[in-house]
């Protein structure tokens, strides 16, 4: 069952891409509540400009601005898979399409800032979450990890057939657990070259962390051959293999060999391990404005990174301890463009982002199996309804380009249009407060695919489909010269 070892091998390396925030493949870019509540943040000139518009910062008001920031982010991913041989399952016999779901929990998601500015200079710095940053749970395991064994009981009845053993059922027992946290810290500087156009430069240090654990056990068939004592009665798969290999082992030596192979793989399996990587990108930006108008531009460069194993237990013998996996961070472009109203009291904003996926170096390669790079379209607006308090609401479009062969129940994604809504509380004109709440709509998307078992290729159909939301508060302090 080699096919068993490389489905949850590839399982733990991905799982925990199944993030319940904003941006690429591995990107998060909502990173601030004033995001949840208005999503196109690219010219903003509030506290959160250092990650969104970080040559807007030399036109702050002089002094220091903090901003602190606490995001929950829910998510269930939801795959259902038609596979014939799980009607074979003994839980649910006769019924060959089974739904497994992953709840991805974040209840606290923080990210801060600080600015200062003086003069035509402003330096910056900030913290946060950039990828991953949740914990996801399969308290059923997933279709990908039953497959290899739901075939069991047809493979047992047609190697068995010519010594009268049989078999219709089978069980286990499976479950997996995933922890994910891609940390970055940000420092740079923004220069205001005349009165209307300013440039930035940072460094960004990224740290990812990854822990997870699974078990697949008690992996169970219900044999019937009366000439070896087997009543039909549900036993332990590796029990029943170990039981046939000694009876054949004078009878028939190959058959025995193959029923002895098969009781080490249906054995019990537990994993148990972490993952560490470092990285380093530098982003570069421009801001213009004049009159009614701003705009920006923002690249941020690839980060190299590579994931290193620190593992606990492999019973699969494929999770090397201090085996390296590629995990960049891909290159991102965000170009935005913005006009305020009615005395800069109504502010409306679009902004379009373009990660480049293809060129970054992904687990198991997965970078070959995307078309093109994850294309984002973005569009808030701001009403002032009077000097104490701000409504907004935004929209937000992403686009991925995978093939059908990048999508797998441990990793996929799905294109999403989410929409933010909230407001913000001046309670003086030093402190602001933030609210929002960012909640996506995720296009399902049906793969039909070819699973390779003990029995032959078998056929598949799995439906994806995700449900989340982002509940964020946040404060924005004013501190020095207005």
């Amino acid at each position: 069952m080699k096919t068993t070892s490389k489905i949850i091998f590839t399982a733990l390396a991905v799982v925990a891409a199944g993030r319940a925030l904003a941006g690429g493949i591995l990107t998060n870019t909502n990173q601030s509540v004033a995001f949840l509540r208005h999503i196109a943040r690219g010219v903003t000139l509030d506290a959160d400009a250092p990650y969104y518009n970080p040559a807007g910062t030399a036109f702050m008001d002089d002094g220091w601005m903090l901003s602190f920031n606490v995001q929950s982010a829910f998510m269930t991913r939801i795959t259902t898979t038609d596979y014939a041989p799980f009607a074979m399952n003994a839980a649910h016999m006769g019924v060959a399409s089974h739904r497994y779901e992953g709840d991805i929990v974040s209840p606290c998601v923080p990210n801060v800032y600080a600015t200062y500015k003086r003069n035509r200079w402003a330096v910056f710095l900030s913290a946060g979450v950039t990828g991953g940053g949740g914990r996801v749970k399969f308290r059923d395991g997933l279709g990908s990890f039953e497959q290899p064994f739901a075939v069991l009981p047809s493979a047992i009845t047609s190697l068995g057939s010519a010594y009268g053993i049989s078999a219709s059922q089978y069980s286990m027992d499976c479950s997996f657990r995933g922890l994910t946290m891609n940390l970055s810290g940000q420092i740079g500087a923004s220069y205001r070259i005349t009165d209307w156009l300013s440039a930035s430069a940072m460094v960004r240090l990224h740290y990812a962390r990854n822990r997870y654990d699974g078990h697949i056990t008690d992996i169970m068939v219900n044999p019937t051959g009366a000439a070896f004592g087997f009543d039909g009665s549900m036993m332990r798969a590796d029990a029943f293999f170990t039981a046939v290999a000694g009876a054949l082992q004078e009878v028939n030596p190959e058959l025995a060999g193959m029923a002895a192979a098969y009781a080490q793989r249906t054995g019990d399996i537990y994993v148990d391990c972490i993952q560490k990587a470092w990285g380093v990108s530098p982003v570069l930006a421009l801001y213009f404005r004049k009159g009614a108008w701003s705009a920006s531009a923002r690249y941020e460069f690839i980060a190299p990174m590579t994931l290193e194993n620190h593992t606990e237990r492999d019973d699969l013998g494929a999770y090397q301890d201090g085996a390296k996996t590629p995990n960049d961070i891909p290159a991102m472009l965000s170009v935005a463009v913005g006009r305020s109203f009615a005395g800069e009291r109504v502010r409306v904003t679009a902004e379009y982002h373009y990660f480049f996926d293809k060129q970054a170096d992904m687990v198991d390669g997965k970078q070959g199996k995307i078309d093109t790079g994850t294309a984002e379209y973005l569009l808030g607006a701001e009403y002032d309804i009077s000097p104490k308090f701000t409504v907004s609401a935004g929209v937000q479009r992403t686009v991925y380009s995978t093939q059908d062969a990048y999508f797998s129940d441990v990793n996929h994604v799905l294109s999403a249009t989410s929409v933010g809504i909230g407001g913000a509380w001046n309670i003086s004109g030093r402190v602001r407060l933030n609210a929002g709440y960012f909640i996506s709509f995720y296009d399902k998307r049906s793969v039909e695919s070819v699973v390779e078992t003990l029995a032959g290729n078998v056929p598949a159909t799995t439906l994806y489909d995700r449900r989340s939301g982002v509940l964020g508060v946040g404060l924005d302090l004013k501190l020095g010269r207005r």
